[in-house]
């Protein structure tokens, strides 16, 4: 790949990015004329072939174009920077999987390139980088494209409005059905046919990002300054840009298993689902304020009753220890004991600021340990996957009672967000599904704390 000639670019501005998502497409008739007009002119620019092009190839070229242009004009509506780039990746293994082609990918690159449609900086393999004046291990960066106002004047000629709304058909955007709701990662030797219970939850997926899909979901710029911020300050990668996007656009749900149907099944795809929780409390939906509802320690809760035992204590916090700080770090251990052994947990940097000196790592391991006894079995047998489904089919049955009623809930794992007018209605559909799947009364229901 040539190198693209519109740089250099600050780092700051590189970090501003947003991923690329596949199955990001260009739809209704605007697009479809952004789409005609730019085949068109790529086919006029290519050098003469030996071969003409098969029937074949001009659709894989079509579903390029369409999904490179769809993410450029999703950047361009990025509710953090109206200038942020696309993350794009160029590798032949990227794109595995799914209608793309590499070298279709790479063609339609090339053309924009050329014809000064895009700008940017290429991407690289990994080599050191220098963060905060150490150097750090091996370190890679993805091309970063985005449009010129050359290309921008091309999409407001085909009739696309930057400012329409996602579901209006003038916003020119939709998404390929490529990619399941239900997704089984790495499947295992006799994982079997998908259980009739997460078939069901197909239906509840379905009805809940049409409600997600018809309303505008917003998050006000400061909080996203302050997001940019705290992400500048711990130094970027790759998985912090896809925190920092802003694409609110992405409001479709999936459920996602791993290696079988017994492990794992939480939803994911929500773009609010990365803010931090200090964040979370300014996101409005049509404008309304909304609050978060979260099961207070759910996992062991479910685990307790498992065992017909009541949890009537903080299981993450040891009487002999106290403050918020010890709570955060003991919740930490108590999840990371159920995939691993006390003995094999290793403080982190993170929670030796936490901990500030004042409580030793491994002597919280060992309280936190005894103080749950009665469920110490489970420690080291790899039960958070196990747990995920259960809590994801929790979710599950409170999600059909909000979406019958017609009211947006948005999942956080085992939180939900909605209209602060809908909170009577979410706390009881979070009672009710709950000793729906467990048989047993929920933990206490909270508003999430804004920390």
């Amino acid at each position: 790949m040539g190198e693209l000639q519109s740089g250099p670019f600050t780092r700051d501005e590189l970090d501003t990015s947003v991923p690329f998502i596949a199955r990001r497409c260009l739809a209704g008739e605007p697009g479809q004329a952004l789409l005609d007009r730019v085949l068109a002119d790529l086919l006029e620019w290519e050098p003469p072939r030996v071969r003409q092009r098969k029937a074949a190839d001009l659709d894989r070229l079509r579903v390029a174009i369409s999904a490179i242009l769809a993410n450029l004009i999703a950047a361009r509506r990025n509710t953090v920077s109206g200038e942020a780039f696309v993350a794009m990746s160029f590798n032949r293994n990227t794109y595995t999987g799914t209608e793309l082609s590499s070298e279709a990918v790479a063609s339609v690159r090339d053309y924009l390139r050329d014809q000064g449609l895009v700008e940017g900086q290429n991407g690289y393999q990994k080599r050191g980088q220098k963060i905060f004046g150490e150097w750090n291990q091996e370190h890679a960066r993805r091309t970063r494209l985005r449009a010129t106002e050359r290309l921008l004047a091309q999409i407001a000629d085909a009739g696309i409005d930057l400012d329409a709304p996602a579901w209006q058909p003038a916003s020119g955007l939709g998404w390929r059905k490529t990619e399941d709701i239900v997704r089984l990662k790495d499947p295992e030797p006799g994982a079997g046919a998908e259980p009739d219970d997460v078939r069901a939850s197909r239906r509840v997926l379905l009805a809940v990002n049409r409600l997600n899909q018809s309303v505008r979901l917003e998050l006000p710029r400061d909080s996203w300054g302050r997001i940019l911020a705290r992400l500048h300050d711990q130094g970027s990668n790759e998985a912090m840009d896809r925190m920092s996007a802003g694409d609110a656009e992405r409001v479709t749900l999936y459920r996602g298993f791993k290696g079988g149907w017994n492990n794992g099944g939480r939803l994911y795809g929500g773009w609010w689902q990365t803010l931090p929780k200090s964040e979370r409390r300014h996101l409005t939906i049509d404008g309304k304020p909304t609050v978060e509802l979260d099961y207070a320690r759910m996992h062991p809760s479910l685990l307790y009753a498992k065992r017909d035992l009541a949890l009537d204590r903080d299981p993450y916090l040891p009487p002999q220890f106290a403050g918020p700080e010890v709570r955060e770090v003991g919740k930490e251990i108590f999840n990371r004991l159920l995939n691993g052994k006390p003995g094999m947990l290793r403080v982190t940097a993170e929670h030796k600021a936490q901990l500030a000196g004042a409580v030793d790592f491994q002597v919280l391991v060992a309280a936190v340990v005894d103080l749950n006894r009665p469920i110490a079995d489970a420690f080291g047998t790899q039960a958070a996957g196990w747990l995920q489904r259960l809590d994801s089919d929790v979710l599950i049955a409170v999600l059909t009672r909000t979406s019958k009623a017609g009211v947006v809930a948005l999942p956080i794992h085992d939180s939900l967000i909605v209209t602060v007018d809908n909170e009577d209605l979410l706390r009881a559909a979070m009672a009710d599904g709950y000793l729906e799947v467990t048989g047993v009364p929920a933990p206490p229901i909270c508003r999430m704390a804004s920390g």
